[in-house]
């Protein structure tokens, strides 16, 4: 082994891997006789095994195979190119028809009549009957099993997902039973003659009625990922075309109520594939190590054992793998039966496997409920600043407001003290040079109370009017103990305006501020007492900032 190259000993490795290193002198010369393709030297090897010259050897293999890391394995095999790759001349479909076509028409015909009249009545089709008529152009079946439709390889036989609804279909078809997902949307329609029923549809709903495990549609690699992601285990189910069990096992243990049942009861991924065999071996088959027809399989998480060495070998430590935990292949009546592949299940599968995945699905649903505290603590928190940001929001404002309105006072304080002033200076002024001088005889004798209980009475000319006796009055609200000398100007930008009003004591009479000649006043003929009555706010200091005082008195 010494003498041989990379290349040489990179493919002997890979074939060891898949064959679990049994025999490497008898490895080495199949792969020097195949030009060290490990393709070829797998199909003679699983040919050989699966011949009547392998001896007994051959038969007595475990059906259970433990530490088969399948995920490794993948890696291991050599990349080829699809095998449905569209040719490099495209195929023009035949037009018209021939004579094989013209004869077996009517037998075609009544063979698709019946076919549809026993799948409204959910019976088999007579078992192998689809296999003998089905010849159709939309159910050809391509190399290795492909589906094909209308002679051409067209996008459906590469599509995973429409190839497993096409398997699913033909299964339903041939074995008169309908998928569980199907029986529970259509339970009308799922009532048989054998009345079995089971409790595996969504919401434990009984159904009655010839039963197949739901199938997951699409390839085998996406059913791993969900075995994997969803923490099920999956059960692959491998048939072929050319195989004379396949038909007993579709009929009699895929539909097999008990099996039916605690695939579905417990979440199994099922995931099925039916091709040709003779020289062409599929992928999955190579990577699962089938050698014979009907092949199961389950796959779960597993830790991964360290002896397998390997790739595999230096992840042992790093956690559960997805892992083919037991093969069965061989006739319906022995290896694959319902009883045996139920008993397996029951007694030895799910023991092992469901403490692993209660753990994982018990840790994931802790990371959940701690993403979700996280997320409501995160939630609180962001609401408890929202609040706290408002708070300081509403104390800023509130002191924008108490700012403004300071100002606001401080300006109208200002604008009251000069207003103060200027009326001030406009009373010294009127005092000394709006006022009218008092009559020595004559006139109207006038008394005015003031709001601070000052009395004051004065005589006024008979020709004088009544803003003369309002400027009189705005006189007096000048303090007594107020001895500066009066102004010779007028204060600049100011415009005097009344803030009080006079009036008789009783009856109540307003004697206007225009000017009107006081002896055109009625209230006033004779003399009379008037009082100050305040009509607005008033800015004198010197009254003790009063606003609407009322000082009238009799």
């Amino acid at each position: 082994m010494s003498q041989l190259t990379t290349e040489q000993q990179a493919a002997l490795d890979q074939l060891r891997q898949i064959t679990e290193g049994t025999d490497p002198d008898h490895e080495l010369a199949v792969l020097a006789s195949v030009d060290w393709s490990v393709e070829k030297a797998l199909q003679m090897i699983f040919d050989d095994e699966s011949s009547p010259q392998a001896g007994p050897s051959a038969s007595s293999a475990p059906v259970e195979q433990m530490g088969i890391d399948d995920s490794a394995q993948e890696t291991l095999l050599p990349q080829r190119p699809p095998r449905n790759a569209a040719p490099a001349y495209p195929i023009a479909p035949r037009m018209g028809l021939g004579i094989l076509s013209i004869i077996t028409f009517p037998f075609t015909l009544i063979t698709n009549i019946l076919q549809f009249v026993f799948r409204i009545l959910r019976i088999p089709f007579l078992g192998v009957m689809p296999y003998l008529f089905r010849r159709s152009p939309g159910s050809l079946r391509g190399p290795g099993g492909a589906l094909r439709g209308g002679g051409t390889r067209g996008a459906l036989a590469e599509d995973p997902a429409s190839v497993a609804d096409r398997f699913i279909r033909n299964l339903e078809d041939e074995t008169g039973a309908m998928c569980v997902s199907h029986a529970a949307a259509t339970p009308e329609e799922a009532t048989g003659a054998s009345g079995a029923s089971s409790s595996v549809a969504a919401g434990k709903t009984p159904i009655s009625g010839k039963l197949l495990p739901d199938f997951f549609v699409g390839s085998y690699e996406q059913a791993l990922k969900a075995a994997e992601k969803d923490l099920r285990v999956l059960c692959v189910i491998l048939l072929s075309s050319e195989h004379d069990d396949v038909p007993e096992f579709n009929r009699n243990v895929l539909t097999d109520p008990d099996l039916v049942h605690v695939l579905t009861d417990n979440q199994f991924v099922v995931w099925a594939e039916i091709f040709a065999t003779g020289s062409h071996i599929k992928a999955t088959s190579l990577k699962l190590g089938a050698t014979t027809y009907p092949f199961v399989a389950f796959i779960s998480l597993h830790p991964v054992p360290t002896h397998l060495g390997g790739p595999s070998a230096s992840h042992s430590g790093s956690g559960p793998r997805l892992t083919v935990l037991s093969r069965h292949e061989g006739p319906p009546t022995s290896n694959t039966s319902a009883q045996t592949l139920h008993t397996h299940i029951t007694t030895s599968l799910l023991p092992r496997v469901t403490p692993l995945l209660t753990r994982l699905r018990t840790e994931r649903w802790n990371r959940a409920q701690e993403r979700v505290l996280r997320e409501e603590q995160d939630r609180a928190f962001q609401e408890a600043a929202a609040r706290d940001r408002e708070r300081v929001q509403q104390k800023q404002e509130a002191e924008l407001r108490a700012a403004a309105e300071e100002r606001e006072r401080i300006a109208a304080e200002q604008q009251r003290a000069i207003l103060l002033e200027k009326r001030t200076l406009w009373r010294r002024y009127a005092r000394k040079h709006l006022v009218p001088a008092e009559p020595a005889a004559g006139g109207l004798r006038i008394g005015v109370r003031l709001p601070d209980g000052r009395r004051a009475v004065r005589r006024f000319g008979a020709e004088g009017d009544a803003a003369a006796l309002y400027t009189f009055v705005e006189t007096l609200l000048i303090s007594p103990e107020d001895l500066e000398g009066d102004s010779d100007s007028l204060p600049e930008a100011y415009s005097h305006e009344w803030s009080f009003a006079l009036v008789t004591s009783f009856p109540r009479h307003e004697i206007p501020s225009s000017k009107v000649p006081l002896s055109s006043i009625d209230e006033l003929k004779g003399g009379a007492n008037l009082v100050v009555e305040m009509t607005g706010p008033t800015v004198d200091v010197e009254q003790g900032d009063s606003e609407g005082e009322d000082g009238g008195e009799d």
